[in-house]
């Protein structure tokens, strides 16, 4: 028994991000972006939307110009299509939505939850959890410590 590092960027990305892109994500500064950050509830909302999550692959596809396998992948869901929280993602199945209060129906739940899930609706509320729960906004950068078994 120990206690083991966990990039938390790996429930997203096949590899663990750079360093150098974690470095320019701080609470008050997207150095990536090049936009200020005024307070935890603006850096989460930043952090955890598309316009980063497009920033960060142009990065990676940059970065990794030259040795493409070695690029970090997103690994994309049926119930998001960027990266976010654990504590959101948790309640987004493909049986039913847990922020929208949404259940989907057994003959098509593939289909019908992914349209869900990208859709406009769903964002909104995908934004309000955002602003209501500002911790999460490292999140996707961070290493942390685990208790092995």
């Amino acid at each position: 028994k120990g206690d083991q590092l966990y990039d938390l960027s790996l429930t997203h990305y096949d590899h663990p991000l750079p360093s150098e892109l974690a470095n320019l994500c701080k609470v008050d500064k997207c150095g990536l972006c090049q936009i200020k950050l005024s307070c935890q509830i603006m850096a989460n909302e930043h952090y955890w939307g598309k316009k980063h999550f497009k920033a960060v692959e142009e990065y990676l596809a940059t970065t990794y110009r030259e040795t493409p396998e070695l690029k970090p992948k997103f690994k994309p869901s049926s119930t998001y299509n960027r990266p976010l929280p654990q504590a959101l993602v948790a309640q987004c199945t493909t049986k039913k939505c847990g922020l929208c209060d949404k259940t989907f129906t057994l003959t098509d739940q593939c289909g019908a939850a992914q349209e869900h899930y990208y859709g406009h609706q769903h964002e909104k509320i995908v934004g309000k959890f955002l602003q209501k729960n500002p911790q999460h906004w490292k999140e996707g950068f961070m290493t942390v410590c685990q208790k092995s078994p």
